[in-house]
């Protein structure tokens, strides 16, 4: 017979070639758009699932996560007493979905600095006023330190939909000009990393050539197809990171594809339907990079 349930996940997630952590040596960064979580309760088995995902990183960026944090929960008591989450307050207007960021971490190997904020941006002066740039969902960021490594950490949802690109290309554009002067703090580099979904479809096209010409860009791993849609033909979600980090990122990154194509042989004894199935699990794939910490 073959495998199924949470035997054919484990399989999945050991083809996908994730390599192990090592305290003080290397940590497993991910970013991963789990589909509004906490907006519905999810199934158990479903919450063991995405926690047998999740505990093979480190450092996660996880969004959305939706004002009950009640399965967030589930999914701490399933990763252990080592995880910890950080999340930030939600935000109640309707185009916001009552959506949080939220970052999950292995203190095993991932300590909290202290540093948690809501990204305010960089403001310009008009007239005798101060405007910050405006974001759909508001970027969230937070400090972690891994062996000798000390990093900031920002996740972004932006915004999906809208009739064209140019919706989203000012909020994409606003992320690479606060990541340049937060880089530059205090007269020295900030290892900075930006993680989450942009909503952009590739590294092509011009949402994504917005975020370049400020320093940002991809592990050397990244380069090329690693889509994070199901089908894996669209790039939504990004690793992002300044130039300070560029030699700390290793040749290993990529994606877990927990879908294959295949999802009713996670759930072999119910008749789920794919749209239910991505309220399960998600219908976005975890995107991971490793870093040198040593």
């Amino acid at each position: 017979m073959p495998p199924h349930g949470d035997a054919l996940l484990s399989l999945r997630l050991k083809d996908a070639g994730l390599p192990r952590a090592r305290r003080d040596h290397s940590i497993l960064l991910a970013t991963w758009n789990v589909r509004e979580l906490g907006r519905r309760r999810r199934r158990d088995d479903s919450i063991a699932m995405i926690a047998r995902v999740l505990e093979r990183f480190s450092l996660v960026s996880l969004a959305p996560l939706r004002r009950d944090t009640g399965d967030l929960e589930r999914i701490l008591a399933h990763l252990g007493p080592a995880w910890r989450a950080l999340y930030s307050e939600p935000l109640d207007d309707p185009g916001a979905n009552e959506e949080r960021a939220c970052f999950l971490f292995d203190t095993r190997l991932v300590q909290h600095t202290g540093l948690v904020s809501i990204v305010e941006g960089r403001r310009r002066r008009v007239g005798q006023e101060y405007v910050a740039p405006t974001w759909w969902r508001r970027p969230y960021m937070a400090g972690f330190r891994a062996g000798a490594v000390e990093l900031v950490l920002v996740t972004a949802h932006i915004r999906w939909g809208g009739k064209s690109e140019r919706a989203r290309l000012p909020e994409i554009t606003a992320l690479p000009e606060w990541a340049e002067a937060r880089g530059r703090q205090k007269g020295h580099a900030v290892s900075l990393v930006l993680a989450g979904d942009f909503n952009v479809p590739d590294t092509t096209g011009p949402l994504y050539r917005a975020l370049e010409p400020r320093g940002l860009t991809l592990p050397k791993a990244l380069l090329g197809a690693h889509g994070t849609s199901l089908a894996a033909d669209k790039r939504y979600d990004q690793i992002l990171h300044l130039p300070a980090l560029a030699e700390r990122f290793t040749e290993r990154a990529g994606v877990v594809d927990f879908y294959r194509g295949d999802y009713r042989s996670l759930y072999p004894s119910t008749r789920l339907t794919k749209e239910r199935f991505t309220r399960e699990i998600s219908d976005h794939l975890p995107l991971w990079a490793e870093m040198h910490v040593g």
